[in-house]
């Protein structure tokens, strides 16, 4: 609804126009639909597109499909006689559950999204123990070992547009002369042709598994390669048998994220192939690190390992998008699925529980790119980051410093690459410590790392101490150890002036500079104005009830307010005069009972943040 506005300029004091109402749009809520919901998810895996995930949900026996973002597609019930626990596995436009009779023996493919064709293919002998996937234009493939003149062989199968699974790539004695108590832990292949395969040798029941080998080899349509090769090695037995020195194998074998209980070997289970050589493995409860390998020459070299996923036999899936590898796993007692950076840590993720929740917003900024909220959730807080149109970007677990427990969180965004957040200590009036994230949620440098030991007391707390101006600096109140300070700052933490010692806090900042402060005088709530420079200034009395009341201030293509408490936006004038009042609709024409954050854009758009979602003011 199109709001028309008269202004009004009163001069020394305010007066309310008659109530008007202004309708909002929804910009972004927390991202728990039901058909969203996963309950035992067991394998996962995306497309050769880049395009779809897949989760496959043994407890509600479905097929989730969503995008690499979390956006939901479907929800694929499960057909009455699939196998929760068959492999899963994804061509370019359908997802198939692969299952392996071994008493027929035959491989059953049976398509659970997309348009998919049902096959069963009769299997070679040995075939049945080994492992199976698709390649990008959803032919099956089927890796297995095979004894051939008294000779172990590794064999690589391909589906034919006859239905039949012909050998395409072989390897003679793939183990290096070892034949007994052999695995074959994993199967991958990459839009490019490239195939992987993973084997394993059991042996000594203390440590389970005692040997791994990494295979591959790349299909072309035209000219199959009959030769696979070993890429990579791994044991806890040297060349005669013996257990190699523990702790030797467990800095070697488990990176830097932890070790298990006893040694382990690296076992290449639910690989994935990313662009550049990028191998990811791991998952197995053999060996519960999720493993990072980046291709050297012609060797793959770990590059680091994490403890995180879930045990199954298809915990991890890449996607390409733009030539970067996404990764994504199954997370050990969660039900969700959740998207890790390369060294490891959680980036984002879908499923329940949520990759994040607006239930209990604590605050709210916004640049020309993206709006960032952090709020409340179990027992801790996330930031999460949005484009300007609401599309959600990821959200990252957040923390005061050490020493600033239950500290108050403060957001903005001074430019289209990064946000700093603001952390005030219980009862203080100024900040005591302000850190940086960059717009990709990676951790920057802090704007300042020494608080003070001391916490600055004030009749008030500043509503909004840490905020941005269009002249590329951040103002802030600081604790420091002269006492509360007013203070402008770069972007990188340089100092750049101090305020006049009369400017006890900031509440917003225009286009042209100037700084409005909301505080409390007597019985009154009060605003002040200053330059650019801090002089200058002008008192604005608002005459409201100031019992326990807070005004915040928000610059959006002129200057809005809220009261703590209120249902109602405040308009004012360039010289802070009030000249509109007005009520806020929800999208579904129902009055807004709580604004719980106020932030503007420098493209002029206004964030309202209410509980579970945030709204967009309606143009």
């Amino acid at each position: 609804m199109k709001i028309w506005i008269a202004w009004v300029l009163l001069v020394g004091c305010f007066t309310a126009a008659p109530a008007k109402e202004l309708s909002t749009t929804l910009f972004a809520s927390s991202p728990a639909p039901g058909t969203m919901e996963l309950l035992a998810p067991c394998a996962l895996a995306a497309n050769p597109a880049g395009t779809r995930c897949y989760v496959l949900d043994g407890g509600l026996r479905r097929v989730l499909v969503v995008t690499p973002d979390g956006e939901f597609v479907a929800a694929d019930p499960l057909p009455e006689a699939a196998d929760p626990a068959s492999v899963l596995a994804a061509s370019r436009d359908a997802a198939y559950l692969l299952r392996v009779d071994a008493g027929a023996p035959k491989l059953t493919l049976q398509a659970v999204d997309g348009p998919g064709k049902n096959r069963a293919l009769a299997l070679p002998d040995g075939a049945a123990d080994g492992a199976f996937t698709l390649d990008a234009a959803g032919r099956a493939l089927a890796a297995y070992l095979s004894l051939a003149g008294g000779k172990l062989e590794l064999r690589l199968a391909r589906e034919t547009d006859d239905g039949e699974l012909a050998t395409v790539a072989t390897l003679r004695d793939p183990c290096e002369g070892q034949w007994k108590y052999l695995t074959i832990t994993g199967l991958a292949a990459a839009p490019d042709g490239r195939v992987v395969i993973g084997v394993a040798q059991s042996g000594d029941p203390e440590y389970s598994y005692v040997r791994s080998w990494l295979i591959e080899g790349k299909l072309q349509e035209a000219t199959p390669l009959r030769e696979l090769r070993t890429a990579c090695r791994d044991a806890l037995v040297d060349s005669r048998g013996r257990v190699k020195d523990r702790h030797t194998v467990l800095v070697e074998m488990a990176g830097r994220a932890g070790y298990p209980e006893k040694p382990c070997v690296p076992l290449f289970t639910a690989p994935a192939l990313g662009p550049d050589g990028l191998l990811v493995t791991g998952g197995n409860a053999r060996d519960p690190f999720l493993r990072i390998y980046a291709r050297v020459d012609q060797e793959y070299v770990l590059q680091s390992a994490v403890r995180r996923p879930a045990s199954g036999a298809q915990p991890v899936a890449l996607v390409a998008d733009k030539e970067q590898a996404r990764l994504f796993a199954l997370i050990a007692g969660d039900a969700r699925v959740a998207e890790l950076s390369l060294d490891g840590r959680v980036v984002g993720g879908f499923g329940r529980p949520a990759a994040y929740t607006l239930d209990e917003l604590a605050a709210l900024a916004a640049d020309r790119e993206s709006v960032y909220a952090a709020a409340r959730w179990n027992g801790g807080l996330h930031l999460v980051r949005f484009t300007a149109d609401g599309q959600f970007r990821w959200a990252r677990d957040i923390a005061p410093p050490p020493g600033m427990a239950d500290a108050q969180v403060f957001l903005t965004a001074p430019a289209g690459d990064r946000v700093m957040i603001g952390w005030r200590r219980p009862a203080a009036t100024g900040l005591g410590w302000v850190d940086t994230l960059l717009d990709d949620g990676t951790p920057g440098l802090p704007l300042w790392d020494a608080p003070s030991a001391a916490t600055t007391r004030g009749a008030d707390a500043c509503p909004t101490p840490l905020i941005t101006g269009d002249n590329g600096c951040v103002y802030l109140l600081r604790e420091t150890a002269d006492g509360l300070q007013a203070q402008a700052m770069s972007m990188t933490g340089a100092f750049m002036r101090r305020l006049p010692a009369g400017i006890r806090g900031m509440s917003a900042v225009d286009k042209e500079g100037y700084l409005a402060w909301a505080h409390h005088d007597g019985d009154h709530l009060v605003i002040s104005r200053f330059t650019p420079q801090g002089g200058g200034f002008s008192v604005k009395r608002v005459p409201r009830p100031a019992q326990n009341a807070a005004l915040c201030l928000a610059s959006a293509g002129g200057w809005w307010g809220r009261l703590s408490g209120a249902d109602t936006l405040l308009r004012f004038d360039e010289t802070m005069n009030l000249i509109d009042e007005a009520a806020v609709q929800t999208p579904d024409g129902k009055p807004l009972d709580q604004i719980t954050a106020l932030a503007g854009d420098r493209n002029d758009h206004l964030y309202l943040a209410t509980p579970g979602k945030i709204l967009a003011l309606a143009k």
